[in-house]
């Protein structure tokens, strides 16, 4: 069965539209029926247990994170589905996906295209300081506030850059290089 808006994941998130989806699950506005708000929730439906595993994982590494790194979203919950599947449950952050700011608005300002590189940097070394045996950890997805800050959604795992090149370091230059110059956002930070 494929959940769409009015279904109600984990007898508590009444779907509203769909924000987003991928391979790390689809992404809605739902209304949570116990905070009595709107919240971001990400889910992967019964069939890919590899995926509902990682899902819960994330959410996890997200939650313990959030002492360090105060621009990660609020984890609010996460849980299995029932017949399968897993969920998380975090705030909704009114934002633009920096893939999208730079595809919109390149080249941006130097000025600006700094300021989001270095909260990039920070956010990424912060996760890495954190999962002290995981240096391949980088931030996968971040938005764009109205205020120019990042609010980091979502982690990944990168390989090394060229020549051993610290993860972080190589998204960074490639998401300032796009914002600078126009042209995609790296890998790791797509959705």
């Amino acid at each position: 069965m494929t959940l769409g808006p009015g279904d109600v994941v984990a007898g508590r998130y009444e779907l509203i539209r769909m924000l987003g989806g991928g391979d790390a699950g689809r992404l809605y506005v739902a209304f949570d029926r116990h905070l009595s708000r709107e919240v971001a929730l990400r889910f992967v439906e019964a069939g890919d247990r590899t995926a509902a595993a990682a899902l819960l994982d994330e959410g996890r590494r997200m939650a313990s994170v959030q002492s360090e790194l105060p621009q990660a979203v609020a984890m609010l919950d996460a849980g299995e589905m029932d017949g399968g599947g897993a969920y998380t449950a975090t705030e909704l952050v009114d934002g633009t996906p920096l893939e999208e700011v730079a595809r919109r608005r390149a080249p941006l300002p130097p000025g600006e295209a700094k300021r989001y590189a270095i909260q990039l940097l920070e956010a990424s070394l912060a996760v890495q300081r954190h999962e002290q045996g995981r240096a391949d950890t980088v931030v996968a997805s971040a938005l764009a506030t109205a205020d120019g800050q990042l609010r980091v959604v979502r982690f990944a795992q990168a390989p090394p850059g060229p020549g051993g090149t610290d993860p972080a370091v190589g998204a960074v230059a490639g998401t300032l290089r796009a914002l600078l110059a126009g042209g995609p956002i790296p890998p790791a930070l797509r959705e």
